[in-house]
């Protein structure tokens, strides 16, 4: 199962002082060329797949959702056995400190292993602003994820409020 291109680099130091669209365009396409290795799998009942320990080929894998709840701000756990894998999603907005506590829809069993968050709302993009979230991950919790926004103008950053975000959160 060892393929060059499934672990493709592009050293872009290497070209640094020539990078060009038809560079970029060729990386792309050795990328892409990777992807049409991928084998084509044929009569596995629409399976998921994975490839053996072993790397001698691949195995059909059984996943089933164990729970869900598909909203607005929601859930979808996976299961896996004792550790299932939880897929969050939710909504906030900044207070007056920029900050925003997004409540998770259940609580990880075990922990919290990452979150995203990104604007929910297209506010700053007819203006000179740029808004900029990050996760503040040291605080979050198994039921609770916590954001911080800043508005940057002329580049300095000032604090937001009133902002909507969206969160993605994994856990177990």
């Amino acid at each position: 199962m060892t393929n060059p291109f499934y672990n493709r680099v592009f050293n872009l130091t290497d070209h640094v002082d020539y990078l060009t669209a038809a560079i970029v365009k060729a990386e792309f396409g050795l990328i892409e060329t990777g992807f049409n290795k991928f084998p084509a799998l044929t009569g596995n009942g629409g399976k998921l797949v994975a490839v053996k320990a072993d790397e001698t080929g691949l195995e059909a894998i059984t996943v089933a959702v164990a729970a869900s709840s598909l909203s607005t701000s929601g859930y979808y756990a996976l299961d896996a056995g004792a550790n299932d894998l939880i897929v969050q999603w939710g909504t906030g907005t900044s207070d007056a400190s920029g900050n925003a506590t997004i409540t998770l829809a259940t609580t990880f069993p075990n922990a919290i292993l990452h979150a995203f968050v990104c604007g929910g709302d297209s506010g700053g993009w007819a203006s000179n602003e740029l808004f900029t979230w990050g996760v503040d991950f040291a605080s979050c919790t198994t039921s609770q994820v916590f954001v911080d926004v800043r508005k940057i103008v002329a580049g300095v950053p000032t604090v937001a409020s009133g902002k909507a975000c969206r969160v993605l959160a994994l856990g177990y």
